[in-house]
């Protein structure tokens, strides 16, 4: 039997998540904002809070704004303490 420690265990669980979530959605390259909040599972109050913080910053591509897949991945992975 196992035993992890708390930041183990939430590394476990961050990448079992991303696992089933890459499964359930097929990857996009570019998501707008309603597809970015679907994919992460948020609200738009939420993405829209992340990006006014810097926490989270699109792509501008002219008028559009664009997240990666790769780039919300990675948002996951890292995670938001940094949020207030």
């Amino acid at each position: 039997m196992n035993i992890f420690n708390l930041n183990e265990l939430s590394e476990l669980i961050k990448q079992i998540v991303l696992e089933q979530l890459r499964t359930v959605r097929p990857p996009k390259k570019w998501l707008n904002k309603k597809q970015a909040c679907q994919y992460l599972g948020v609200s738009y109050n939420t993405l829209a809070r992340w990006q006014k913080t810097g926490l989270l910053v699109p792509y501008r591509f002219d008028s559009f704004e664009r997240y990666s897949t790769e780039q919300l991945d990675n948002f996951v992975m890292k995670g938001t303490k940094n949020e207030r």
